[in-house]
């Protein structure tokens, strides 16, 4: 997948934190966003970036790169919401029970925005629907 930066075209590869307006129709849509294509990051990194930014939520998963595996994300979420983040974790349809079992402790927050997303290939491009 690859998108416009203010530098230029790059692969989801090289991208790893961006930020930009929520476009997506949730709670979070029209918002400055933090968004994260890598877990990489501490939660007062994360913070960090989102002050420096003026951002007011948090979207994981960004350029289908969530990591479901990584041990600090319901950590670094339910503090990001304790602050008063919007907090979106964009997931595959295929580990959706996997993701609600895990973040079953702020599913149902506010601000807590679980976007599953479904794959569809043609033989141009992919393109998501939700």
């Amino acid at each position: 997948m690859e998108r416009f930066y203010n530098n230029g075209f790059f692969a989801n590869d090289e991208v790893k934190v961006f930020v930009g307006t929520e476009i997506e129709h949730t709670p979070a849509h029209g918002e400055k966003t933090l968004f994260l294509a890598t877990n990489d990051l501490t939660t007062d990194q994360i913070v960090d970036l989102a002050e420096l930014n003026a951002c007011e939520a948090i979207y994981y998963g960004a350029n289908r790169k969530y990591m479901h595996n990584h041990g600090t994300q319901l950590a670094q979420i339910t503090k990001l919401l304790d602050i008063g983040y919007y907090v979106t974790v964009d997931y595959q349809y295929t580990i959706h029970e996997q993701v609600k079992e895990k973040f079953k402790s702020v599913w149902n927050r506010e601000k807590f925005i679980p976007f599953c997303s479904i794959y569809f290939r043609s033989q141009k491009k992919m393109t998501i629907f939700v």
